[in-house]
């Protein structure tokens, strides 16, 4: 603990450094963010052009979202915090001072008293508040009252005295089996929120980092920092749990630019800002255009452009479109920070790379901190092995064993000049929300059909290609499409039409595949259904090539020489072929079983992870996947990023276990290298 002179004093100097500046610029009317201040060694510095267009769309944010309503009420339930803080951060400012300060020091009213008593009823619980908390007090605190900022350091001192996530809440005081949920009364054998899902432990960790430093209290920041580098350092080795998620990835995010505006220590500071690139990377690859393109874990059904968390920060950090958006509440944290993604990263969310191009992506275990008895790690080798590829007019991605889960492992997004994109993604049975809207005439546009499954699902690609087959012969198969998209069915072929994209499917063990008239209806404006029934046999699926006007001209062509020159062929059982019209191919042999994850469930305890698999395990059952007939080492795809032709062509490149991030566009180059220690470096090239 500090003394009341030193915390004083901390609290004089952050309050004259924010006290000589003022939150915003107003410039013609607009008011425009003044960034937390950051030296220049921390910065990837953006084109003049870049910058600006950031800047119109941060003033933007302020305008729609500090002169707006608070999206559930102003309510201090629980978490509610999460929207209260960042929305009255949005009124202050949109010049709504008072009321957003009112806000911001409201008391907590509707939690059990016993919550937050024994820190003067501030609120350090809950993730999302704990984020607000952070921002609220390092940038903001200079409106606050000050006998309110007296209280609230006494409060964040005398919870990072000793190490909350390690120390019993003192009412609750230990674990509760009895209960559910995520408060103290269950888990009162600490004294902050747990949960290691990638966005709130970020969230705790952060924030207690943050408050354990401004407070002195040493030990604590250090094994906050002792997290903070694990986590950093595994996300260069073999990744995070909740990767690529459109809904939880930039919630990651702004929880570590916490870290990056407001940490003193410059390793620390420095930590941030290659988690931050890396974050920054993952998000260029999937967004484009106000897309979400390939695989995605904890989807949460997005299924059109700008409508999910992550496309609302990457339209922020990546769009040149201007398509329509009023952000999320979390921009609070991106437009008033200094953080910027490297012009390498933001030119391949633009597109701005040499096409066509291919990744091999890998992703590890949800928990992959994890170990068994004998040491074994879900970090010891990847669970999810993606194929992406990035047309001229698309961005296709696919996992071997496609949805399940959370994890919607099958998706393709193409330009569309009014919206964005069309999106063209898979299922096997419809949610309640599209009976219910079928029922009732209601659109749908977020369904929860793109991660359902259907047997033991295999899925190859080489670029353009893929062959798509599941051993439950009787399957239901739902494709969602671009408005009318089914143009023709010719030669056993099903033509897709988008603006610049088309698709061809060849069916096998299906009755076919049509549109679905009342579907249809009810997933507009997200686009068409496309269905299918399996014929009952042992397979059921697909074969899939894609093209455009670089490599056919023009869809009529395209037709044409699929249905003379493209073939399908079943080799054996379970075993098919696709040469395709341009005489590249794809093969694939199903594994006739489920593929085995990393972990083994309890037989007595199924929801409980026992032990890791070996390596040899898990690979000898895989599917056998021939790309142009090279059949595919399963060991070399590995690495979380990498060009299968020449890993130095970029766009991406990031081995296993290996620490250094690449990224070349067609105007830059971007390198950081994460050390085991933590220490992070960076180097940005005009090329």
């Amino acid at each position: 603990m500090i003394t009341g002179l030193r915390f004083h004093m901390l609290w004089i100097c952050c309050c004259s450094l924010l006290s000589a500046q003022e939150l915003v610029e107003i410039k013609d009317g607009k008011r425009y963010p003044i960034p937390v201040k950051t030296d220049p060694e921390y910065l990837n510095v953006l084109s003049p052009e870049e910058e600006t267009r950031f800047m119109e769309k941060a003033a933007h944010l302020i305008d729609s979202r500090g002169n707006g309503k608070f999206g559930g009420g102003a309510s201090t339930i629980n978490e509610r915090e999460k929207e209260l803080y960042p929305t009255s951060m949005f009124f202050i400012l949109a010049g709504r001072e008072k009321e957003g300060v009112g806000h911001l020091i409201a008391p907590q009213q509707y939690d059990p008293a016993q919550h937050h008593a024994y820190t003067d009823g501030f609120d350090f619980w809950y993730g999302f508040t704990l984020k607000g908390q952070a921002r609220k007090y390092f940038h903001f605190g200079h409106l606050l009252p000050a006998d309110y900022v007296k209280r609230y350091e006494a409060a964040f001192d005398k919870w990072t005295n000793t190490d909350p996530r390690n120390t019993p809440h003192p009412y609750y005081k230990k674990y509760n089996p009895k209960l559910q949920g995520w408060t103290p009364e269950r888990f009162g054998n600490r004294q902050v929120d747990g949960r290691r899902t990638d966005n709130l432990y970020a969230m705790t960790t952060v924030t207690t980092y943050l408050f354990a430093e401004a407070a002195g209290n040493e030990a604590t920041r250090q094994v906050s920092w002792e997290r903070i580098r694990d986590y950093g350092v595994t996300m260069y080795m073999n990744g995070i749990g909740e990767w690529d998620s459109e809904n939880y990835i930039s919630h990651t995010m702004s929880a570590y630019i916490n870290l990056y505006d407001f940490a003193q220590d410059p390793k620390v500071k420095m930590h941030a800002k290659g988690i931050l690139d890396w974050i920054s990377m993952s998000m260029a690859v999937k967004y484009w255009r106000g897309g979400w393109a390939g695989a995605v874990k904890r989807d949460y059904g997005n299924i059109m452009a700008m409508k999910a968390n992550a496309i609302k920060a990457g339209h922020l950090y990546f769009d040149d479109l201007d398509l329509p958006c009023e952000g999320d509440r979390d921009d609070v944290h991106h437009i008033t920070s200094a953080y910027r993604p490297p012009m390498a990263v933001i030119e391949l969310a633009q597109g701005k790379i040499a096409k066509p191009a291919e990744l091999l992506i890998s992703h590890p275990t949800y928990e992959n901190w994890k170990k068994d008895s004998s040491g074994r790690s879900g970090r010891d080798y990847p669970n999810f092995h993606e194929t992406f590829y990035f047309g001229h007019s698309y961005r296709f991605g696919s996992l071997i064993d496609g949805n399940g889960g959370d994890v919607s492992g099958f998706a393709m997004i193409t330009e569309n000049s009014q919206r964005g994109v069309d999106y063209l993604k898979i299922g096997h049975s419809l949610d309640k929300s599209i009976k219910k809207a079928k029922d009732k005439g209601k659109t749908v546009t977020r369904s929860k059909f793109v991660t359902t499954d259907a047997g033991n699902t295999n899925v190859a690609q080489y670029k353009n290609l893929a062959i798509y087959a599941t051993d439950k012969g009787d399957a239901s198969f739902y494709l969602l499409t671009g408005p009318n998209g089914l143009k023709k069915t010719q030669n056993g072929w099903v033509f897709l039409k988008y603006e610049k994209t088309w698709v061809a499917l060849k069916p096998f063990g299906l009755n076919g595949l049509t549109r679905d008239a009342a579907l249809s209806k009810v997933m507009s404006p997200a686009g068409d259904m496309v269905t299918g029934t399996g014929t009952g046999g042992a397979y059921a699926g697909f074969a899939m090539e894609i093209g455009e006007a670089q490599t056919h001209g023009d869809f009529e062509t395209f037709v044409k020489n699929v249905v003379s020159k493209s073939k399908f062929t079943e080799n054996g059982p379970g075993h098919w072929t696709l040469n395709s019209s341009n005489g590249s191919s794809v093969a694939l042999k199903h594994s006739n079983g489920w593929l085995p994850g990393p972990f083994i469930n309890k037989k007595d305890q199924p929801w409980v992870l026992e032990r890791v698999r070996t390596e040899q395990e898990v690979y000898d059952r895989f599917p056998t996947v021939w790309r142009n007939g090279k059949q595919h080492n399963w060991r070399d795809h590995f690495a979380q990023y990498q060009n299968p032709d020449n890993p130095k062509a970029g766009p991406v490149y990031l081995g296993f276990q290996e620490g250094v991030l690449r990224v070349l566009s067609d105007n830059y180059g971007f390198e950081g290298t994460m050390k085991t220690d933590g220490s992070y470096s960076f180097r940005n090239i005009k090329r």
